[in-house]
């Protein structure tokens, strides 16, 4: 099995994700973003979100949010 993804950072707040399963039963790709709002003194808000495809299974929608300090 093998993984390959990359990651594009536009002004240190917005990415954009996408990556891919090779010789995997069931993933296939994923697709996602995420968002960073600085708050200020090195602190911020941060929400993810992912998509990954499966071969048999409904798709996978993940969703984070975390605080930054």
């Amino acid at each position: 099995r093998a993984n390959a993804g990359f990651e594009y950072e536009l002004a240190e707040r917005i990415a954009l994700r996408a990556g891919w399963y090779f010789r995997y039963d069931q993933e296939r790709f994923s697709a996602g973003g995420g968002l960073l709002l600085p708050t200020g003194l090195g602190s911020g808000l941060q929400a993810d979100y992912s998509y990954t495809e499966n071969h048999e299974l409904p798709a996978v929608h993940r969703v984070s949010a975390s605080v930054l300090f």
